[in-house]
């Protein structure tokens, strides 16, 4: 298992919100270990290009995000 703690330039609602969109690219990073589980080697993964706006726009995004999916939830 593996531990991503954001610096303090990036908004960890923001960090996760972008990292569960792009679930399908960095299961593609993942290799398979000896016994058949996954890994994701902490080098590629810190490898993988993100894209990281200033913090007022990742606030924003996330808030966005978040009354999005609570808008959604209420269908």
């Amino acid at each position: 298992m593996k531990a991503l703690i954001p610096s303090v330039e990036v908004d960890p609602v923001y960090l996760r919100n972008l990292l569960s969109g792009m679930e399908s690219h960095i299961l593609d990073l993942t290799e398979e270990s000896g016994h058949g589980t996954k890994t994701l080697l902490t080098d590629k993964l810190g490898a993988f290009p993100l894209c990281i706006p200033p913090l007022d726009e990742q606030i924003i995004f996330a808030i966005f995000v978040g009354t999005l999916v609570l808008v959604l939830k209420k269908r």
